[in-house]
């Protein structure tokens, strides 16, 4: 039967459940518990528990959680303690489970300890020395390349002469393989001046050139040979000397001329653009120029007439191949005696100058006051007054 509450003192019976709001006291001499509504203007959601003693009188209150006083739920909790206690059962734990010691001893048989990146390296190597399976060789790659970009295990995999290995796959009768291949190399070789070394002493470079230069080749494994070209020249000017002397600018020069390269073209312009920039900001007369100056760049490129061909990239409908043509312009002006002062190249300037001056008023309609358009525009106007300075200069 539930307990009804009233505004009267009631005894709560064996089994009846408290709602929650009443008050309720504690008779601590006969025992049980006795509720009532809370009286008007005492509200709050929690009960309110007096103890009771054997005269009747009032105690302190004590606080209560749940609808029990604390001291009961001590009680309680006293209690389960009691009860679960192992009574003697400890033994039976001690057989069922092992100490830690006990799995220390067990594990200690077997020889187990985690595989270090060497080691990994090497049993991916014997994969690409052993495997006849296509798709085991291009995994053991993807897996060695993931390992080279931290710059210890590149150099790493130079100790235990893995290159060699890798190097053989650049004549692999399956493309992916030799795509995959390259890539490694070129991941490896970045900012990184012993592998850059050792990539230079075991003639990869000239092998690169010749797949760049191969229009039958691939279309993924040129563009990886055009990545692995430039990790291996930035920042190192005996692989820049290597490239003037196998030809590689004239190689450069040769994707212009091909159909379906705009991408590598592109690409090509930013390698240049990039070591035109270690001569600029390297300081004359120290031993790293004097490095840089066996390689004539701005000689080299003048004959080449590259400057003409950063120029027609301009025509690119492209906002990107246009922006990397314009940077690449800014830093030209060592190899272009006659600089960007044909009529062509002047009315071309003008035409993005005025185009990107209306993109970007769009852009500034939309909220956007430093947009990527007005990046451009200002580059336009940059790449024609420092021609016009320069220009002006010689004329002087």
């Amino acid at each position: 039967m539930a307990f009804v509450p009233t505004h009267e003192w009631q005894e709560v019976k064996e089994g009846q459940a408290i709602p929650p709001g009443l008050h309720v006291k504690m008779d601590m001499s006969g025992g049980g518990r006795w509720a009532k509504l809370m009286d008007e203007g005492g509200g709050g959601k929690n009960m309110q528990v007096m103890a009771v003693g054997q005269e009747g009188g009032k105690k302190e209150e004590s606080p209560q959680m749940d609808g029990h006083s604390v001291a009961e739920l001590k009680q309680a909790l006293k209690k389960i303690k009691a009860e679960t206690t192992l009574d003697g059962k400890e033994e039976d734990v001690k057989t069922k489970f092992k100490s830690m010691d006990e799995i220390k001893e067990v594990l200690g048989q077997y020889e187990m300890r985690q595989e270090s990146d060497v080691d990994v390296m090497k049993r991916l190597l014997g994969v690409l020395r052993t495997s006849e399976e296509e798709s085991a060789i291009i995994l053991a790659l993807q897996d060695l390349e993931y390992y080279v970009h931290q710059i210890d295990n590149a150099n790493d995999l130079v100790t235990i002469g893995g290159f060699p290995v890798v190097i053989s796959l650049f004549n692999h009768t399956r493309a992916e393989v030799r795509e995959e291949a390259i890539h490694l190399v070129g991941s490896a070789a970045q900012s990184n001046p012993p592998v850059q070394i050792k990539i230079i002493e075991l003639g990869v470079l000239p092998k690169l050139l010749r797949v760049l230069a191969d229009e039958g080749e691939s279309p993924a494994v040129r563009k990886k040979s055009l990545f692995a070209i430039s990790s291996i020249v930035r920042h190192f000017p005996l692989a820049q000397q290597k490239l003037g002397e196998f030809g590689g600018l004239q190689v450069l020069m040769g994707l212009f001329q091909q159909e379906k390269t705009m991408s590598y073209r592109m690409k090509a312009i930013r390698l240049v653009n990039d070591l035109i920039v270690e001569r600029l900001t390297t300081n004359q007369g120290t031993d790293k120029m004097k490095q840089y100056d066996k390689l004539p760049l701005f000689t080299k490129l003048q004959e080449l007439d590259w400057c003409h061909l950063v120029v027609d990239s301009l025509n690119s409908d492209s906002h990107e191949n246009r922006e990397i043509s314009m940077n690449a312009m800014n830093n030209l002006r060592p190899a272009c005696p006659g600089g960007f002062d044909s009529k062509p190249a002047i009315e071309k300037l003008r035409q993005l100058k005025v185009e990107y001056k209306s993109l970007w008023d769009t852009e500034v309609a939309d909220g956007d006051n430093d947009g990527y358009f007005k990046l451009l525009y200002n580059l336009v106007g940059d790449v024609k007054d420092n021609w016009l300075n320069w220009q002006q200069k010689d004329e002087l």
